[in-house]
Formats: structure tokens, C-alpha cells, sequence
């Protein structure tokens, strides 16, 4: 599986091979976030990237599952097979361990956050 791990930003906008728009997700973000279409690539201050985010029109799999395909309690169920502290809720499902969190709509996976050890703490 892929982690996140400190890729400076314009090595991985060369890895990605798709122009990124620069975006800010609010306005009090101290970083930009690099918009890709299918994922928002997020970066700390020192420019390293920490986290990945996943949107349906990445085609995304783990364990030879397409996760956008799932419902989020099969998303859960796959989750826990590795990580039996994994979480979820009507909005949610999160594995720290994994370093996975994914956004929960009507019980559909909208968005797949793939991060480092320590991005929630």
C-alpha cells in the first residue's frame, strides 16, 4: 500500500503528470493545496507531502478491491482486517493505523484521504 511519505511538492506534481491548480481549501489554510481533478495532493509548511485525496474518478484499490465501488461498511469491514481499531460513523470511516479516511455520504464513499503516521494527531 501506498503512504504518504514527504515527496517535495514539485516532485510529485511530476509524478502525477497532471497540471495541478494551486487552490487554498479555506481561508485560513496556511498551505495550498495542489488540485488535480481526481485528488488533492496536501502539503505541509516545509512543502513535503502529507496526505493524498482521493475522489471517485480515481480509480483506487486495496487489497484487490476498487474502494469506490464499496459501501462504507464493506469499506469498514476491509479496514478492519488490518487495523481492528478502525472506525466508523455516518460520516466517517477512519484507520490511523492505515493512515486511511474516508468521507461518508447516505452510506457512499465520496472521498478516500490517504496520509502519514501522524497527520491526525
Amino acid at each position: 500500500m501506498w503512504r504518504a511519505g514527504f515527496l517535495c511538492r514539485p516532485k510529485n506534481r511530476s509524478e502525477i503528470v497532471r497540471e495541478a491548480q494551486r487552490i487554498f481549501k479555506s481561508k485560513s489554510s496556511e498551505n495550498s493545496t495542489d488540485d488535480f481533478g481526481f485528488c488533492h495532493a496536501y502539503y505541509n509548511v516545509a512543502d513535503q507531502l502529507i496526505a493524498i485525496e482521493f475522489f471517485p474518478e480515481a480509480e483506487l484499490h486495496y487489497n484487490g478491491q476498487e474502494l469506490f465501488k464499496l459501501m462504507a461498511t464493506e469499506l469498514i469491514r476491509l479496514l478492519k482486517t488490518k487495523d481492528a481499531a478502525a472506525t466508523a460513523d455516518d460520516y466517517a470511516v477512519l484507520s490511523k493505523k492505515l493512515g486511511i479516511s474516508a468521507e461518508i455520504d447516505a452510506g457512499e464513499i465520496k472521498s478516500i484521504l490517504v496520509c502519514t503516521a501522524d497527520y491526525f494527531n
